[in-house]
């Protein structure tokens, strides 16, 4: 059996996404490096390389994603280019311009910050590619009006933050527009198949995320409210139910764990969070909640190591 690391986890994913490429051992074999050319928005070729280090001690391990590309920049421009790309600066993955004429996008992430680490490693790399096409499709088309002298620095800054306010717009939703049959569409567009059940919540099968997880909308109180459950074995104890939801409120901050049912009849553990519709939503963020949502609830029941709670 493959010694699960961070490089299997990504000849794992190599092979479900049908590429050939695989990574190549360090020397010293705490890690790994994988090369391979990519084309964001199918048009901007980028030589990448993904970098791992492999968890060694308290560490977690890293898993780093750089892309490059060449370009001939006149000099008077290089200011401008690297001002460009300070101004649209991320939380994560950046791209950088350095003076000898090639912009870099890096983007570097501890397995420590996944849901359920190695697991997640694929996933994680997948969603780094992703955010990476994006942000070049973003950015390159301005930098190479630049370049050749078709755009000057204001107005490309004008136009990138206009096309920045239209994304925006197109992935949000207002406040008035939010029903159940508008989310359920947010839900279709994104790839995941959606039905009500008798009480008309939304409910998303394992199918499409890790845990089947319902939706509800409270209009009133202008709270969209992902829900879960699972059955507990029936010969636990109340002490050792209560404990256990405790243990997970302690170190999974969503979703908020508590437990319903009694000895008697047996228990249900119920995960809860809570998404203000107040001011609207961001679609691409409603998405990201109901996928967090069910990835930490399944990590919770992971922490039954024994299997107390869970066949």
């Amino acid at each position: 059996m493959a010694k699960k690391n961070i490089t299997n986890e990504i000849i794992k994913w190599l092979k479900k996404v049908g590429w050939d490429e695989r990574p190549d051992p360090r020397d010293d074999g705490k890690g790994s490096s994988l090369s391979f050319r990519y084309a964001a928005g199918d048009e901007h070729d980028l030589n990448c390389l993904v970098l791992v280090n492999e968890p060694d001690g308290e560490d977690a391990g890293m898993l780093t994603l750089t892309g490059t590309i060449r370009l001939d920049i006149p000099k008077k421009r290089i200011q401008e280019i690297t001002d460009l790309c300070l101004h649209f600066r991320k939380d994560e993955g950046n791209l950088y311009f350095s003076d000898i004429g090639t912009l870099t996008y890096i983007h570097s992430r501890s397995i420590d910050a996944l849901v359920n680490g190695l697991a997640d490693v694929g996933k994680e790399l997948q969603q780094m590619i992703d955010g990476m096409s994006k942000y070049v499709t973003f950015l390159a088309p301005s930098i190479v009006g630049i370049v050749n002298g078709e755009l000057d620095f204001k107005n490309a800054i004008k136009n990138l933050e206009r096309e920045r306010e239209s994304m925006k717009n197109a992935n949000f939703l207002e406040s008035d527009k939010i029903t159940i049959e508008s989310l359920q569409k947010v839900l279709n567009e994104a790839g995941f198949e959606s039905f009500l059940d008798d009480d008309q919540d939304l409910y998303v099968s394992n199918e499409y995320v890790e845990f089947g997880t319902f939706i509800s909308l409270e209009t009133e109180k202008n709270l969209l409210q992902f829900h879960t459950y699972a059955e507990v074995k029936s010969d636990v104890s109340e002490a050792d139910m209560h404990g256990f939801v405790n243990l997970l409120n302690s170190l999974i901050v969503r979703p908020q764990f508590y437990a319903t049912g009694s000895e008697d009849e047996g228990f249900l553990l119920r995960g809860r969070y809570f998404l203000s519709s107040a001011f609207g939503i961001d679609t691409k963020a409603f998405v990201s909640a109901l996928e967090k949502f069910a990835s930490a609830f399944i990590a919770g029941m992971r922490q039954d190591k024994e299997d107390k709670f869970f066949d």
